[in-house]
């Protein structure tokens, strides 16, 4: 069914196979078919099948609601995304996914403070040498620098800048160009 592109029988299927339980190898089977699928509207309706029945799944919750959640977002459905980041941010408060899909959620429904610190929490806790921690810190500037208060994200910036050694090389003209919008001193930029 994959393999054909039939999205309406693929999701009768995982609702027959849902209805009469599922076990771990065949969600193992499922969820990349369910992920790599090009219909972002097939994507959240297979998790919204298969969800109420992974209570005694938890590694496979947490995918399948990511499926949702980045799902919810890419149709700019922010509310909604919003509503079940924050759910699933409460459910897995020690998972970094969780963070970082409430904190894109958050942006999106204009709750800046609540968006930095979501990235905040992902930041602190991860490592510079990871693609998260830029992500994060990148965010935290562009949040700020379009605060109230943009000398805020001089602080953030200057985080960067102190391990500028460790930063990806395709990030550099973005963070320059980001340096070039803020009111920083060049002490305050490193």
């Amino acid at each position: 069914l994959e393999r054909l592109g039939d999205d309406t029988t693929l999701l009768a299927f995982l609702e027959q196979k849902a209805s009469s339980g599922l076990e771990g190898w065949q969600l193992e089977q499922i969820y990349p078919a369910v992920k790599s699928n090009a219909d972002v509207n097939a994507r959240i309706a297979a998790a919204n099948v298969l969800l109420p029945k992974l209570s005694s799944e938890p590694a496979m919750d947490r995918r399948f609601k990511i499926i949702l959640i980045e799902g919810l977002l890419e149709l700019q459905q922010y509310s909604e995304a919003y509503e079940q980041s924050r759910a699933f941010r409460d459910a897995y408060p020690k998972a970094g996914d969780a963070y970082r899909l409430f904190a894109l959620a958050a942006a999106k429904t204009d709750r800046p403070i609540q968006a930095d610190k979501a990235w905040s929490a992902i930041t602190d806790r991860s490592d510079p040498r990871r693609e998260i921690w830029w992500e994060g810190m990148l965010n935290r500037i562009e949040i700020r620098a379009g605060s109230t208060r943009p000398k805020a994200a001089c602080e953030v910036l200057m985080q960067i800048d102190s391990r500028i050694d460790l930063m990806p090389s395709s990030l550099a003209p973005k963070i320059e160009a980001l340096r070039g919008t803020l009111p920083c001193t060049p002490r305050q930029t490193g």
